[in-house]
């Protein structure tokens, strides 16, 4: 049965991880989807 949320891709959009299906173990990160680039710029976040 495929999530509902996330369609098993473990991200709904963005950088934000689906809350049912892609919860790290531990200290673990939550896994990322194929492809995925953090970018940053020198205006911060929300602009």
């Amino acid at each position: 049965m495929k999530c509902t949320v996330c369609e098993d891709g473990g991200w709904v959009c963005g950088g934000d991880a689906a809350p049912w299906c892609n919860q790290p173990a531990g200290d673990e990160p939550p896994r990322v989807r194929e492809g995925f680039k953090t970018e940053f710029d020198k205006k911060g976040w929300g602009h």
